[in-house]
């Protein structure tokens, strides 16, 4: 059963549009009424919020509610969903004492998730935005600068940390560097760990994309801090991150609005592959 007053209370924390609450209430009405619903929304909260970490990332592999949730589940309940990690993520924070600045981050970071895609024109919020959100949430993640940190751990249960490059902004050499170096002191604070190995796996890292880039490119300067493998085809990951599209079966309709996007588009119509960047901070 999901707490109807608890949902009110998130959407007032993170600062939720109020022009989505009738649509986020009809969904909490039609899962409360629905045993099958019920069931399929706890499950979920278990895997985002509950159990161990480490297995959340399968839940990036769904693209369709009715397949993860149940069939005929209102769209809307992955809005619903981050939502609901809420009193969860208010108590990690005080527990972590994140300070004014890491807590904006993170309530910005909640807010972006849920509205992002209902801005962009989709019907409800993505499953792997829903996914990305519970980083935050879990307090896997901080903010520091140019960069983010998420805490992960190997199969072999060593402590890493992976670094995200949010979009919005240059990737300014100076920023990147400067991040990099006041990391240390907030991952000491937060994690109350002494900083560990940092990697990156990133289109931004790709040898296919660098190898089209200008020697002083903000993303080759940024790629040559990294020891860089090849990972698999991040053909999903230009189209999301550099094209924001969440599919596309017919590369011919891309936009061209920038010069990587019109030589991307023109190598993946001759059906080049791209490969994901893998790399450890040298």
């Amino acid at each position: 059963m999901i707490a109807a007053g608890k949902i009110e209370e998130a959407i007032a924390f993170y600062g939720i549009d109020g022009k989505y609450r009738d649509a986020v209430m009809r969904c909490v009405d039609a899962v409360n009424a629905s045993e099958v619903f019920s069931d399929a929304f706890d499950r979920v909260y278990r895997s985002l919020y509950v159990d161990d970490f480490s297995g959340v990332g399968r839940l990036y592999a769904y693209k369709d509610v009715d397949v993860l949730f149940a069939p005929g589940i209102d769209p809307f309940v992955t809005n619903v969903m981050i939502l609901a990690g809420m009193e969860i993520h208010r108590t990690l924070m005080a527990e972590h004492e994140l300070d004014e600045t890491q807590t904006r981050v993170h309530i910005n970071a909640i807010k972006g998730s849920f509205e992002g895609d209902l801005k962009q024109g989709y019907a409800a919020t993505r499953i792997l935005m829903m996914v990305w959100s519970a980083h935050f949430t879990r307090v896997r993640i901080i903010e520091v600068g140019r960069l983010q940190y998420e805490l992960k751990y190997t199969e072999h249960l060593k402590a890493v940390m992976e670094i995200h490059i949010p979009g919005g902004t240059p990737l300014d050499p100076a920023a990147v560097r400067q991040s990099l170096a006041d990391s240390k002191e907030e991952i000491r604070r937060v994690f109350r760990m002494e900083p560990l190995t940092y990697y990156c796996h990133s289109w931004l890292l790709s040898r296919e994309i660098a190898e089209m880039l200008d020697e002083h490119s903000n993303i080759l300067l940024f790629r040559k801090r990294f020891e860089v493998k090849d990972g698999k085809d991040c053909a999903g990951d230009l189209l999301n991150f550099l094209f924001g599209m969440d599919g596309c079966k017919d590369y011919s309709l891309l936009p061209e609005t920038t010069s990587l996007q019109k030589k991307v588009k023109a190598a993946l119509l001759e059906g080049k592959v791209f490969h994901l960047g893998v790399g450890v901070l040298k």
